[in-house]
């Protein structure tokens, strides 16, 4: 029987930095989605709580990119998960922008 040849599509290992930076960035988007959607629903009538969670999604925002920062310094990494991440915690961002901008 003939052996089957093995490929592997990576060539360097994932970056640490970048699967923080993924995790914030799908915590932040959720947070920030809960807190949009409890705005909405209360017409912009959001009580402490939500605000807090919101200032919460904002701070995790912002410690995601630094993550993204410093795992992209890291050399012979895989950083896709950090161009996941850092693309969902701008989105997050922009979006907290406009929705403050707007008020």
């Amino acid at each position: 029987m003939a052996k089957q040849k093995r490929y592997s599509y990576i060539k360097n290992p994932y970056s640490t930095g970048g699967w923080y930076c993924f995790v914030l960035g799908i915590i932040s988007f959720i947070l920030s989605a809960l807190v949009i959607v409890s705005s909405v629903r209360t017409n912009g009538e959001v009580s402490l709580f939500f605000a807090a969670v919101g200032l919460s999604a904002i701070m995790l925002d912002i410690c995601g990119l630094i993550f993204l920062i410093n795992c992209l310094m890291e050399k012979d990494r895989n950083h896709i998960f950090a161009f996941i991440g850092g693309v969902l915690e701008l989105i997050v961002l922009l979006a907290w922008v406009f929705v403050l901008a707007v008020r």
